[in-house]
């Protein structure tokens, strides 16, 4: 990849209760690893045993092979983190690109990285907890849509509204109050990255301007 340097950076607030949740849900499960892992060596209680490692093992596997070994270890990371931001790169050459990310440890590590101007749209709406709620539950977020640019995930995803594009949730889920005042400063951000982008069906939703304009 070539060299950035960055021009703007926006942190992304991150409650202090998901890294908290992050590392009960992973003592959770290291704990029956390991008592699963005991249990073999002394005979005891083999067969939930070795279902529960085959279970575990088999969902690595499958997250690994489907987002790559090093991708994995970055989203595992980056859920111990407090300090995450979303900044902007300008290359050599090309498009202002625009990248989400954390640090943790001195280290700064991207979740991935997207040029200006393959933004879809930003949206901030509620989630599933008030769709089957039937009423607001406090479960608003913000979504960002960008295309993939790969012509064999278009064709699986087919069936899905947005074949082209991948989503990507930043930052937490809150009150309405609280996420639209985050979602109009990112969206603040990446127009003044490059993101051409206007509002589309509603005051929550902003979407990229058609070449005619």
């Amino acid at each position: 990849m070539a060299s950035l340097t960055p021009t703007q950076e926006l942190a992304v607030p991150k409650p202090v209760r998901a890294v908290v949740g992050a590392m009960v849900l992973t003592a959770f499960l290291l704990f029956f690893v390991l008592l699963a892992i005991h249990n073999l060596f002394h005979g005891a209680a083999i067969i939930p045993s070795a279902i529960w490692l085959f279970l575990v093992g088999a969902s690595l596997i499958g997250f690994g092979r489907e987002r790559g070994v090093r991708r994995l270890a970055i989203d595992l990371l980056g859920a111990f983190s407090l300090k995450e931001f979303v900044r902007t790169g300008r290359p050599e050459n090309g498009q202002n690109e625009i990248q989400f990310g954390y640090q943790i440890f001195g280290c700064r590590l991207l979740y991935f990285s997207v040029s200006a101007d393959k933004v879809e749209s930003i949206h901030w709406g509620t989630g599933q907890a008030t769709s089957r709620a039937g009423r607001d539950m406090d479960d608003w977020s913000v979504a960002i849509w960008y295309d993939h640019g790969d012509p064999i995930k278009s064709q699986k995803q087919q069936k899905w509204r947005h074949p082209d594009q991948d989503i990507y949730i930043v930052g937490p889920m809150g009150r309405k109050q609280e996420i639209a005042a985050f979602g109009n400063v990112l969206l603040d951000f990446l127009r003044k990255s490059g993101a051409s982008l206007m509002q589309g069906r509603d005051e929550c939703t902003f979407e990229r301007r058609s070449p005619t304009g």
